[in-house]
């Protein structure tokens, strides 16, 4: 966790899940705290999914909120060139996540 006093922002770093239908569930849990809620995906470097999460709290402080795991984790639910990001929703993310649990159940 990361706090610049100057910009009024924390960043907070998801990690340590096991895998990325974790992580998606760690992000989306911190966005039911936050109003204005913005997020993005992005293909990252070394075939990882990144998640951003922007929104302020009840206080008026920004927050970020980011983590990611492995690409392949998508199980190609997701159509990101390497380097590419676009802005998601929350419903994809919560349908992303949804997805991938019913794929590693079957």
């Amino acid at each position: 966790m990361a706090f610049h006093p100057n910009e009024a922002q924390v960043e907070v770093q998801l990690g340590g899940a096991p895998d990325l239908p974790h992580v998606l569930a760690d992000v989306l849990l911190w966005t039911t705290t936050l109003a204005e809620v913005t997020a993005e995906w992005t293909h990252a470097r070394e075939a990882r999914l990144l998640v951003t999460v922007r929104g302020r709290s009840a206080s008026g402080v920004r927050f970020l909120a980011y983590g990611g795991g492995p690409f392949a984790d998508c199980l190609g639910l997701v159509q990101l060139r390497p380097g590419e990001r676009e802005g998601v929703s929350l419903d994809e993310l919560y349908a992303l996540l949804n997805l991938i649990r019913e794929r590693e159940a079957a």
